[in-house]
């Protein structure tokens, strides 16, 4: 089931066209107490004309840029920007949120969608393309499908390949759609957000419908989804425990007897990252050692010799770390010092069996 009350906080990946034209929107939902914004991008030169920006907000961070536009239409309402691809966020901050998704590529739609039927709160989607056509649906977990049910095989084969160990993968050109059919778009995800907001018995008319708008046909119409049993995706919500304040800074020793008194069978996992152990340069091949820290949380680093982008490559990280990997002094040190924040959940597999745990 969703959320039982309705919820007052928003997450938001992506900040492009649509997620331009929805930031002055969210400012008339007055039951709103909490906005997050996220995208990893800057904006360009190339932006100018297809996004709701100025000259001036060209290079900047399209999370911050948009959040200080928010906080100017609504002073007092929370507004938090954070620079980075939605894996990177600590779940721990979308719990009882409903997230809007102004993504433009399956692989990120993948995440939000895994994410949120993971944290059982619901997700609204909106995309358009340059030809004129619009579309929004929203996905409430225990009340109908999730987004990989409609997914077949060529689906998975054409999602966009990239590592949780580099900076940047294969990307999706952009639509360069126009701005009309941003705004069209963002209005048919707010109006869907808005009746989320109301109240949680809007969740089941939402379910399994989507909104269809061709503005070069002047047709409009929707469409109706089935949840697939065959689905990949575990429609299950989590079962999270929650841990005292100042849990991030247990050492990882301590947090991987956790699971149980088998410590040396246990491993802890981040959802959505990986630990890497080292950098490389891809040019010259020197080496920078970053001690088995968190992906997401490293800032980019240059080689030291010819200034170009260090990247971890797969035999240098590892999606789990515990006694049978990690070194004594890793497992002596908390685990703020791999990376982890307030708000993480991390998921920690023991004698075959996974407890998931938020830290604080």
């Amino acid at each position: 089931m969703a959320n039982a009350a309705p919820p007052t906080s928003l997450a938001r990946g992506g900040q492009g066209n649509i997620g331009a034209q929805v930031v002055p929107l969210l400012a008339g939902l007055t039951a709103l107490e909490s906005v997050l914004l996220i995208d990893f991008d800057c904006y360009e030169r190339a932006n100018l004309g297809f996004q709701r920006i100025a000259a001036r907000d060209v290079g900047r961070p399209k999370a911050t840029v948009q959040a200080a536009i928010l906080r100017r239409l609504r002073p007092g309402l929370s507004v938090t920007a954070q620079v980075c691809r939605f894996e990177h966020v600590p779940l721990g901050a979308l719990r009882r949120s409903i997230v809007l998704s102004c993504v433009d590529s399956r692989a990120a739609r993948q995440s939000i969608n895994r994410a949120a039927f993971a944290l059982g709160v619901p997700w609204i989607d909106a995309a358009l393309s340059r030809d004129g056509s619009v579309r929004a649906r929203a996905f409430v977990p225990g009340r109908g499908a999730c987004l990989e049910c409609a997914w077949g095989p060529r689906d998975y084969e054409l999602l966009e390949q990239r590592l949780p160990c580099t900076a940047a993968g294969a990307a999706p050109a952009s639509t360069a759609a126009a701005l009309e059919l941003g705004s069209i778009a963002a209005g048919l995800q707010v109006a869907l957000c808005r009746r989320l907001i109301d109240g949680a018995h809007a969740a089941g008319a939402l379910a399994d419908r989507q909104w269809f708008l061709d503005v070069p046909s002047g047709c409009g119409w929707t469409g109706t989804y089935v949840s697939n049993p065959a689905c990949r995706l575990d429609h299950e919500p989590w079962d999270v425990t929650e841990l005292g304040k100042g849990s991030v800074d247990l050492p990882l020793a301590e947090a991987l007897a956790l699971g149980g008194p088998d410590i040396d069978r246990s491993s802890l996992a981040p959802p959505g990252m990986a630990f890497v152990r080292r950098l490389r340069c891809p040019w010259c091949g020197a080496l920078r050692r970053v001690h088995w820290r968190l992906c997401g949380r490293m800032s980019s680093r240059l080689c030291p010799v010819c200034a170009a982008p260090l990247r971890a490559a797969a035999l240098d990280t590892q999606m789990r770390l515990g006694t049978a990997n990690a070194p004594a002094a890793v497992l002596r040190e908390p685990l703020a010092h791999r990376g982890f924040v307030p708000g993480d959940i991390v998921a920690l597999e023991a004698a075959g069996t996974t407890r998931r745990f938020l830290l604080s």
